[in-house]
């Protein structure tokens, strides 16, 4: 019973999103060719999460429902290379939920490249005519 009560509110969640979403005005650069998407139609919003994530900007995607993303990933048909990136977004948030034992990585390593970068003597120096002419 408890079960049933959750998917009712997590669709009545999702039934909201989609109600808001509709009553908003679509920008041109995701959709161009309509000036209206159903998007209680499956296949519309289908081709409309596609059109956002190929075309989308940030905030734009961010308004998306990424579990109905993840779901529908196989169906929307993305160019490979966006298809990969969802993947391992998709991949990598299920894994650090599960690894929520294992100490944070440093995303800094103070002396990791010690002496692989330098400076040349002649740093200061002001440059030549001839570099500032082109004809060095």
């Amino acid at each position: 019973m408890r079960r049933a009560l959750r998917i009712y509110i997590m669709k009545g969640e999702l039934l909201a999103r989609r109600v808001q979403m509709a009553e908003e005005r679509i920008p041109r650069y995701i959709v161009w060719s309509t000036d209206h998407v159903d998007l209680s139609d499956e296949w519309q919003r289908k081709w409309y999460i596609r059109q956002v994530l190929m075309h989308g900007r940030a905030e734009d995607v961010a308004r998306l429902d990424w579990d109905e993303i993840e779901r529908l990933l196989s169906e929307l048909d993305l160019p490979p290379d966006l298809h990969r990136l969802w993947e391992t977004y998709f991949h990598a948030r299920k894994a650090s939920g599960t690894a929520r034992d294992t100490e944070p990585v440093s995303a800094r390593v103070p002396g990791l490249h010690r002496g692989a970068i330098w400076m040349s003597p002649d740093f200061d120096e002001p440059l030549s005519e001839e570099f500032w002419a082109g004809t060095e």
